[in-house]
């Protein structure tokens, strides 16, 4: 995956000049890469400086410099080897939306181009098709025809929808989410308790939702959506303080929405906390993803400041 750095010799970036970008030759090789328009390039933005800064303070490799060229010396190599740098496809296709929340500017996503060259375009595409087929009853967005959306997937969205036609005159969107959120926790709770659902022979929303575990991730889950930082922060440490058997990726996804909720609304101290609280024994022996090390970085500025302060007092 090739990466773009742009930047400037002193001070900040200005806004860009689309009507450039998009025409002559540059806006040609962009659109062979699948880049048609100013929603394209935001959903492939990683990261600013300011966010990518502290993530590269503990890099093995040296700054590059004309004193010692580190990235000339070592890129033919790079090359040879076919290597690659995993850790940007981590966080675009990260199990929560970190770059969005982090340091990408709003995104309109029902402008983002069909592409096969970006992961998290196809990812949003199918989830505009998702929301579609629930939504739209009576016929969805031609465009999506052709996004990749998996057969599992498909067919419960079919289920939904088809459910929701039989059982109600008018749709209504919040219902349709619940109802996502239903199967989502059914399938948590295995088969048994998806089976139930689908069948009718119980509201599984409702009955699910009376367990207090279960109404906060139905809230968690709506507060991803809504991009709501401090019902995320809210909810995940509720369930993290009640959760000593839950699976290692459930507490995983926690530990990260907990963290991410609480940089969105610039309570980075809370953020660090929750590491030091829930996260720091789990990687002593697993591999840490790379969406994770991101959000753990950026908490850890507090702690940088605060030893800068103390420092300087």
């Amino acid at each position: 995956m090739p990466i773009i750095l742009i930047a400037r010799k002193s001070g900040e970036l200005g806004d860009p000049h689309w009507e450039s970008v998009f025409s002559g030759e540059l806006g040609k090789s962009l659109a062979r890469a699948g880049i048609h328009n100013p929603a394209d390039l935001h959903v492939r933005q990683l990261a600013s400086r300011d966010l990518l800064a502290p993530y590269l303070q503990d890099a093995p490799a040296p700054t590059n410099s004309d004193y010692f060229p580190y990235v000339d010396l070592n890129a033919g190599k790079a090359l040879y080897l076919n290597s690659s740098a995993p850790m940007f496809l981590g966080w675009s296709m990260a199990p929560l939306p970190m770059l969005e929340m982090l340091n990408q500017p709003d995104i309109a996503f029902d402008e983002v181009s069909v592409s096969k060259t970006s992961a998290r375009a196809e990812a949003i595409l199918a989830a505009r098709w998702i929301h579609e087929k629930l939504i739209h009853t009576k016929g969805s967005d031609p465009t999506l025809e052709g996004v990749n959306v998996g057969s599992a997937m498909r067919y419960i969205v079919d289920w939904l929808a088809a459910s929701q036609q039989t059982c109600a005159a008018r749709v209504n969107p919040e219902r349709f989410a619940q109802s996502s959120f239903d199967v989502m926790v059914a399938q948590r709770r295995g088969r048994g308790g998806f089976t139930r659902a689908r069948r009718g022979k119980e509201s599984g929303l409702r009955a699910l939702a009376s367990e207090e575990q279960t109404a906060a991730w139905l809230r968690l889950y709506a507060a991803v959506a809504r991009r709501d930082g401090r019902e995320m922060f809210k909810s995940s440490e509720y369930l993290l303080h009640r959760g000593d058997d839950l699976p290692f990726y459930e507490r995983e996804y926690l530990l990260n929405a907990a963290m991410l909720g609480a940089l969105a609304i610039n309570h980075n101290k809370e953020a660090f906390d929750t590491w030091n609280a829930f996260g720091k024994d789990d990687y002593t022996d697993r591999p840490m993803p790379s969406h994770t090390k991101l959000v753990l970085s950026a908490a850890a500025r507090f702690e940088d400041d605060n030893a800068r302060q103390a420092t300087t007092k």
